[in-house]
């Protein structure tokens, strides 16, 4: 009984001194870790959680944090356009994270150096020291690489399928690296102003374009108007003509040269009835000459039979 009382005991207080000589540290939320012993490195990547480091050894083992959040990115980049021979500037935004991989991910811990904390069991891989050493000259060489074979114009008015296009390329050259793409864009799209203004000067002149179009089809419409009311008073007139026409032809069957000459012989059988009237005989009419004689000789005679009386006829010798 003793015996086994002495080993329980001494079962005790071991455990008690491993659980005095461990320290628990922390791995917090959206980071990553890795054991790192005198042998170095293992190979399980350990999530979120706490564990216990032993601190009964010669050299105790540390735990190496990565950051494995989404980390937001922008580059400024001035990029020679070699079909307009001008620089288009342009700045690039991401959200990149540390990749899932496994094989990937043990790059970041072998290969990146680790920053002290103020835990002396810990140490940080900060996410832009990943970034600056995988990321970056890809990320910038795959952007510029695309937006090279374009035109200004071209990026311009496609910005939505050049930055699909642009998500597309950097996810497949991020594969290898142990950083993963999650989102993608680029904004501050600033042309050269000589591409601005000819832009402004094109636009200008579709609208005068569409307006030239516009005062067309009114002028068209106008013309069409007046055409109509053209034939419409053409129309008027030919009936207004035919009218008249038709009455000139009645009065032409109706009006006879003995119906005329009846009439004459009416009018002279009036006058012949008015002691005022002067009797001029028809063919006078057509001789002004004649007609000048006998006017002056008639006026001649009746002065002087108002002056001395009635001119007696000339007597016969």
């Amino acid at each position: 009984m003793k015996a086994k009382r002495f080993m329980w005991l001494v079962l005790t207080l071991l455990t008690l001194a491993a659980i005095g000589c461990a320290t628990t540290v922390d791995i917090p939320p959206a980071h990553i870790g890795k054991i790192q012993t005198a042998e170095g490195l293992q190979d399980s990547v350990i999530p979120p959680s706490k564990i216990r480091l032993t601190n009964m050894c010669l050299a105790c083992p540390t735990l190496v944090l990565a950051e494995a959040s989404d980390q937001p990115m922008s580059e400024d980049m001035t990029i020679f356009m070699p079909q307009d021979q001008l620089n288009l500037t342009i700045q690039v935004r991401c959200t990149l994270t540390i990749s899932n991989e496994a094989k990937n991910v043990d790059q970041i811990f072998a290969r990146i150096p680790q920053v002290p904390t103020e835990d002396s069991r810990d140490s940080l891989i900060d996410f832009g020291v990943v970034y600056a050493t995988y990321g970056r000259n890809l990320f910038i060489e795959t952007v510029r690489g695309y937006l090279t074979q374009q035109t200004i114009e071209q990026v311009m008015n496609n910005q939505a399928a050049v930055s699909e296009a642009l998500t597309i390329l950097v996810r497949d050259a991020l594969k290898q690296t142990p950083i993963q793409l999650k989102q993608f864009g680029f904004t501050n799209l600033q042309p050269p102003a000589i591409v601005v203004k000819a832009q402004e000067e094109r636009k200008q002149r579709e609208i005068a374009i569409e307006r030239a179009k516009a005062d067309k089809l009114v002028s068209l419409e106008q013309a069409e108007a007046a055409r109509e009311v053209a034939i419409k008073q053409q129309e008027v007139d030919l009936i207004e003509a035919e009218t008249q026409a038709l009455v000139n032809e009645r009065l032409a069957q109706a009006v006879s040269g003995p119906f005329v000459l009846q009439r004459y012989l009416q009018f002279l059988n009036k006058m012949a009835e008015s002691d005022n009237a002067v009797f001029i005989p028809f063919e006078v009419l057509q001789n002004p000459g004649l007609d000048f004689r006998i006017f002056s000789k008639t006026v001649t005679d009746d002065l002087k039979e108002r002056l001395e009386g009635p001119i007696a006829p000339p007597q016969g010798d």
